[in-house]
């Protein structure tokens, strides 16, 4: 099977990508982190706020505050907001490896990511 378009991870340890369903069939609660591919980079990753949404106007997945929350929940054509899940530095890093053994090398890192090398390191 091939490598999914996107993929979120749960704080539970699971897991849903475009080959389960569509971004909204995406369970709401509990995400750690949203990756997706990207021609650039290989991959990109969306983590570190309480709020994720998916909005195809703006290419895709994104991480956003509260207010950008709302802002998504008024402009977007179809809303979709997922909330985010505090975890342990501990916890995090097993899901940093994770995604770094299940989606391979990243060519370079782009600027809206989160780079947090040390909590891969973690463990």
């Amino acid at each position: 099977m091939p490598k999914p378009e996107w993929c979120v991870y749960y704080d539970d340890g699971s897991r849903f990508s475009d080959h389960d369903g569509d971004p909204w069939s995406a369970p709401r609660v509990g995400i750690v982190a949203i990756v997706h591919a990207d021609d650039r980079v290989g991959w990109t990753i969306v983590c570190g706020e309480d709020y994720f949404y998916y909005e195809p106007a703006v290419g895709g997945w994104r991480n956003t505050s509260q207010f950008g929350m709302y802002d998504h929940l008024v402009r977007a054509q179809r809303p979709l907001v997922l909330f985010g899940r505090m975890i342990t530095d501990e916890h995090y890093a097993q899901v940093r490896r994770d995604i770094a053994t299940e989606w391979g090398d990243k060519s370079g890192w782009l600027p809206m990511e989160v780079r947090r090398d040390k909590a891969t390191e973690l463990g």
